[in-house]
């Protein structure tokens, strides 16, 4: 799972329930991480978004157990509760289980915000999705807004899209200089990573 521009959100921790508590537990949770976990969840229950992607990253990584049903579980709920990231990994993960709907709520939370990653997933979604509001046109415009914004996952796949044919013959060769396009967007988005 690959997530670019989004830049990982800080905690605010003066909204946070029991700020002791958290750091209590996350020192227990190196030696006694399922004891920790219920703790975290006890917290979770009081609205600590913290630790409700505490407990999302350890099911993802398998602490105290590998349950990416648990941490899509709590992804969800630190997305409904509106945190960007979180919102976005609940969308690719939600993608990749073929349940679309629950990935397009998830992606239109931060494509709202104008971010182009969320806005090339969208159109993903939308290119994948089957009915419900889903559509190949709106998925298209959503790839090209986001290629317009710079994003070069969403400027290879309308490249890609184009040199298969599926957009019609006079789209063809439209996609081979798209295609160098997105090999320099994503050198340039890598460059800026790496000085950031």
């Amino acid at each position: 799972m690959y997530i670019i521009s989004s830049e990982p959100e800080k905690i605010d921790w003066d909204q946070e329930p029991d700020v002791d508590e958290f750091r209590r537990l996350f020192e227990l949770s190196t030696g006694d991480p399922r004891t920790a976990a219920i703790g975290f969840e006890k917290l979770a229950a009081k609205n600590s978004i913290a630790s409700m992607l505490h407990l999302a990253s350890g099911y993802m990584q398998g602490v105290p157990e590998k349950s990416r049903d648990k941490a899509k579980y709590w992804y969800s709920l630190a997305a409904n509760k509106g945190h960007v990231g979180a919102s976005m990994v609940y969308g690719r993960l939600c993608l990749d289980d073929k349940e679309y709907i629950s990935a397009k709520t998830a992606f239109e939370r931060v494509a709202q915000l104008g971010d182009p990653e969320a806005l090339y997933f969208l159109g993903e979604v939308h290119l994948k999705g089957n009915g419900d509001g889903l559509d190949k046109k709106s998925g298209l415009a959503l790839l090209n807004k986001s290629s317009d914004m710079g994003f070069p996952f969403a400027t290879r796949d309308l490249a890609i899209l184009m040199l298969s044919g599926r957009l019609g013959f006079s789209n063809f060769l439209k996609g081979v200089p798209l295609l160098f396009r997105s090999a320099f967007q994503l050198k340039n988005l890598l460059k800026s990573k790496r000085k950031g």
